[in-house]
């Protein structure tokens, strides 16, 4: 006949494996959720690094991105100074200055490269593009030292950014081809995709 103590025995060793799976479980569950909340904050302070973009900013970067011409670095000098306070490059400071804190929370890893591109696409890479020529004659000629190196860090966010986009680009085509389906389930149709 089996024994009370017997069956309290096996209750135990049957509850410990269990009391061991519910807390592997809870674990689990707070790992996924403080997930959640990283993901969340991170997108959080992204946004209010994009909402500091104002559309003053976006007009200057239009403007130097498609309207400002210079033959070399010295051309641009004599055209725009070199941000010192009373030339006109100087307006492009405040815009530099955001890219250049989004590309060290970025080396941080504070924030995710894949989001930062979905939510400011190619701009960041467009003016990085047009100035890098500058960035290089100023770390050369204005520069005391390796720490100073002028937009490092805009640098490496604009060309983190570039990698995150020619990936993107390959994965388009799927995207792509999953609207043309969903159009043509509702009789719409959809410009043709030319790579």
């Amino acid at each position: 006949m089996v024994g009370i103590q017997t069956i309290l025995t096996y209750l135990t060793l049957v509850s410990i494996p269990v009391g061991v799976a519910y807390h592997i479980m809870t674990l689990n569950n707070t790992r996924k959720n403080q997930q959640m909340q990283l993901e969340t904050r991170q997108v959080q302070l992204f946004e209010s690094f994009v909402d500091k973009i104002t559309p003053e900013l976006w007009s200057i970067q239009n403007e130097v991105c498609n309207e400002w011409k210079w033959e070399n670095p010295e051309d641009f000098i004599k055209k725009y100074g070199l941000f010192d306070a009373s030339s006109e490059s100087r307006k492009l400071v405040p815009l530099l200055s955001i890219y250049e804190r989004m590309g060290i929370l970025m080396k941080e890893g504070v924030l995710n490269i894949e989001i930062m591109y979905d939510m400011v696409g190619g701009n960041p890479i467009r003016l990085w593009e047009k100035i890098e020529p500058i960035a290089d004659y100023y770390r050369i000629h204005h520069e005391m030292g390796v720490k100073g190196m002028m937009w490092e860090y805009f640098e490496d966010f604009a060309y983190a950014l570039m990698e995150v986009r020619d990936k993107d680009r390959e994965k388009f085509n799927q995207r792509y081809q999953k609207r043309k389906q969903t159009r043509a389930k509702y009789g719409k149709t959809i410009p043709e995709y030319n790579p």
